[in-house]
This record gives structure tokens, C-alpha cells and sequence, in this order.
């Protein structure tokens, strides 16, 4: 049982750094989103789907460790790590509870900062979708008078501000 405990153990310290991985890309990520830069978006984009396979298979070999361990264990299938750890030597109960409390940690800054790439790219697609209007309406919008009726104004009222 001790070497399952062992390869479980190697298999979330691989995890975790595959998490701090994700974290670096989706700062990059952030930053391109920020700056508008696509060369470096696209770079980023793409490592964190290399680190999305990557812990696809780690997690598919936790699985396979947990079910061996269960079943060694007389535990209920799809039991956590936690409530394996009371059947674990003293070291391995204090390495298991320091990186799944690691874990747990750089998985909520993951899912904040992917919550905030996120509205970045809305906001870009939403700026983009308004450039796109104002370019093939020519400037010319229709406005509501006070009577209720679109009018089309003739004049172009638009104009790009190349601050932004």
C-alpha cells in the first residue's frame, strides 16, 4: 500500500507544478489580453493547452492510483485523498496535506485569473463587434427623435479616437 501512497504523491507534486505552469501562461495571457497583443496571446493560448493534456493524463494516472488505493483501503469508490489519509504513514499523511492545500490554493488564483481573461476577451470582442458597426455604417447612425421615429443621420457623428 506504502508504494501507491509513494506514486500518488509523485503524481500530485507533478500536478501541482502543471497548475503553477497554467498560472504563468494565464498571466501571460492576461498581460497580452491587456496590452492587445495577439503574437503573444496566441503563444499563451497555446501553452496552456499543451499543460491542459498534460494534466488530463496526470489525472487520468491520480484515478488509477485512488482506485487501487480504495479498493486496498475498503474505501467507497471516488473517495478523497483526504479520507485515504488516516491508512498513511505520518510523512506521507503531512506530504499529502501540504500539496493538496497548495494545490487547492493556486487553483482559485487559476480560476480567477481565468475568470478575468475571460471578461478581458468579452470586453475585446464587444470593442471590436462596435469598430466593426462603426465602420460599416460609415459613421451614419439612426437616432431615435423625440416623437419616437428613427431618424438616419446624414452626417457622420463617429469618430475614431486613436488614444484608445
Amino acid at each position: 500500500m506504502e508504494p501507491l501512497f509513494i506514486e500518488l504523491t509523485r503524481i500530485l507534486t507533478e500536478q501541482g507544478q502543471i497548475i503553477k505552469e497554467q498560472l504563468k501562461a494565464s498571466q501571460t495571457q492576461n498581460l497580452a489580453l491587456r496590452r492587445l497583443d495577439t503574437e503573444s496571446l496566441g503563444a499563451a493560448v497555446t501553452r496552456l493547452d499543451e499543460l491542459t493534456e498534460q494534466m488530463s493524463e496526470q489525472d487520468r494516472l491520480r484515478e488509477l492510483v485512488q482506485r487501487k488505493l480504495e479498493s486496498a483501503l475498503n474505501l467507497r469508490q471516488d473517495a478523497t485523498v483526504i479520507e485515504m489519509l488516516p491508512k498513511a504513514s505520518l510523512e506521507i499523511i503531512f506530504k499529502l496535506k501540504e500539496l493538496t492545500r497548495i494545490i487547492k490554493k493556486d487553483m482559485r488564483q487559476l480560476d480567477e485569473l481565468n475568470g478575468i481573461n475571460n471578461l478581458l476577451t468579452k470586453r475585446a470582442l464587444q470593442v471590436n463587434e462596435g469598430l466593426l458597426e462603426l465602420l460599416k455604417s460609415g459613421g451614419r447612425k439612426q437616432t431615435y427623435q423625440n416623437s419616437g421615429e428613427l431618424k438616419q443621420n446624414d452626417r457622420p457623428n463617429a469618430v475614431l479616437n486613436k488614444t484608445v
